[in-house]
């Protein structure tokens, strides 16, 4: 008898200081948990402003002359200052002010956006823009190039626009919210774009929000993405395919490819390849493959059943990019990269090689990138024809490196630190310092890494594991791995509670949970459920 009373009061017991070790885990985690704070008013990152500033500091200097180097040694100076970021942000905004980054026949377009004027922030929003992200009929894009193209700036001109209810704003606005939006002050990597699920809600949440404004204004973008239920969905498409068809009617080509596309999805494929025709004939690259694309599935397979092939339009395709190259452009290239095979290289080309093509064609793309900055496309196309040319692709992190990219300098980094020359890796460190400087977290964890193996620099591990402090501190999981094990060998001392501390954040960070104790509330509610499972077996 005494012994059931005591199972009984055990397996009461068990739950009742699981359920009051719950609830105090929620009040800490209540006490202790803080939501991100969004500074709507300036959302430009220190990140974003150092790589634009580099890529305008070689687009507007000419190659070895003194002045580039003066104005790169300046920003690599104030990234290596042991200061706030703030101050780095200031600093560099008063050596590079904004109104070096615009040409002329911008800036009073910049006035005018400044002075509240909605349809001048749209369209200074998608200048700031990368391509890509815009359609051509948006912004007049041949008027003037903004050097800058930054995705938190495009964030903050859509948002001011969209806040006046400019409908094509309230639309693009969710293109480049996730890479622009002041929520990724807050969040782990610039690169990685990893969120927490509490940022990702809000991020998702204000999106859907200025989607559904714009699709109620009839901004045919947001009604195919504003579906709902399948229902919804059939009625916007049909209401975006008459918007849009209307456009089309009036001239605008990037409207007739939307028209064909949404013709596609009703399976009306005649009516989109009718549309495909009359942009190609306007000479739009993606019309012309396209409607070659539509006439060969038309045509009957020949003796060998092999589909042939509508040379006609794909020799106007490959003609009308060759000639947009020439003009300063690379989307027309970029649609026809697939053109570059010996097949079609043949035929288009008078039996030009693979590799002749590829020598031809990628000078003249650098060209246009030290020029225009066109990064957007012209990167893809030249990683293709390098592999067409049988070059190494550390060559192209080294030129794109050049030209102020920070992914690829890092990239070149790590290329440079796995060489057995002391001088290259020197100069991989040196890169990795400045990127650093930065709030490159990756780069931060990789120098950590150098400085505790010795790779470049002298082994230092008191300063790998400072840098991995930092990385950590800012939230970079691999970095709180690290630094974890670094201090359970012992070297520097042995700290358990603090190793264990950075584990258990690891293990928050990487389970996507918002806080340690939300997370240890998960596992103690688990562990609750397990041991209630098997007294309830026995």
């Amino acid at each position: 008898m005494k012994r059931s009373r005591k199972l009984l009061l055990i397996s009461l017991g068990i739950p009742v200081i699981c359920v009051l070790l719950i609830a105090g885990l929620v009040a800490l985690a209540v006490l202790t948990r803080s939501d991100p704070v969004f500074d709507y008013d300036d959302p430009e990152s220190l990140w974003e402003l150092a790589e634009c500033t580099e890529r305008y500091i070689v687009q507007t200097t000419d190659r070895g002359s003194s002045a580039r180097k003066e104005a790169l040694k300046v920003l690599e100076d104030i990234a290596l200052l042991e200061v706030s970021e703030e101050e780095k942000a200031r600093l560099i905004r008063e050596r590079f002010p904004e109104e070096s980054f615009w040409t002329e026949d911008l800036k009073a377009l910049q006035k005018q956006a400044e002075s509240g004027d909605a349809e001048a922030q749209f369209q200074l929003g998608c200048f700031y823009s990368l391509r890509q992200d815009v359609r051509a009929s948006d912004a007049d894009l041949d008027r003037g190039k903004c050097v800058m193209k930054s995705h938190a700036m495009a964030y903050k001109w859509f948002r001011k626009a969209a806040q006046q209810g400019h409908a094509k704003a309230q639309s693009r606005i969710v293109r480049s919210m996730f890479f622009g939006h002041p929520a990724y002050k807050n969040v782990e990597d610039v690169d990685a774009r990893t969120l927490t699920p509490v940022i990702e809600k809000t991020l998702v949440r204000e999106a859907d929000d200025w989607q559904t404004k714009a699709a109620m204004q009839g901004d045919p973008d947001a009604l195919c993405a504003e579906l709902g239920s399948d229902e919804d969905e059939e009625r916007n498409r049909r209401t975006a395919l008459a918007i849009f068809r209307e456009a089309a009617e009036q001239g605008d080509v990037e409207a007739m490819l939307s028209t064909a596309s949404l013709l596609e999805y009703f399976d009306d494929f005649d009516g989109a390849a009718e549309w495909y025709r009359k942009a190609a004939e306007l000479g739009n690259v993606s019309g012309m493959v396209s409607y070659a694309e539509y006439r060969e599935k038309m045509m009957e397979p020949d003796d060998e059943d092999t589909v042939p092939k509508d040379w006609e339009w794909r020799q106007k395709a490959y003609d009308a990019a060759m000639k947009q190259l020439d003009e300063g452009s690379a989307r027309g290239i970029r649609k026809v990269r697939e053109l570059s095979v010996p097949v079609f290289l043949e035929r288009l080309t008078g039996g030009e090689s693979e590799e002749a093509f590829a020598a031809r064609v990628m000078p003249r793309l650098w060209e246009l990138i030290e020029r225009h900055g066109d990064y957007e496309d012209a990167p893809q196309v030249i990683r293709h024809l390098m592999g067409i040319a049988g070059l190494d692709y550390g060559t192209l992190d080294r030129l794109f490196a050049e030209l102020g990219m920070y992914l690829y300098q890092k990239r070149y980094a790590d290329h440079l630190l796995d060489s057995d020359t002391p001088a290259e890796q020197a100069e991989g460190v040196r890169l990795l310092r400045k990127l650093a400087g930065f709030s490159y977290l990756e780069a931060r964890r990789r120098l950590a890494k150098c400085y505790l193996e010795g790779t470049g620099v002298p082994k230092d591990k008191a300063e790998g594991v400072r840098l991995l402090r930092t990385a950590a501190g800012k939230g970079d999981v691999v970095a709180m791995r690290l630094l974890s094990n670094c201090l359970r060998t012992g070297d520097p001392p042995k700290n358990w509670f603090e190793a264990l501390r950075w584990e258990l954040r690891a293990d928050t960070y990487s389970t996507h949970y918002d806080s340690v104790p939300e997370y240890v509330i998960h596992q103690v509610k688990n562990a609750a459920e397990n041991a209630w499972d098997d007294l309830r077996r026995r």
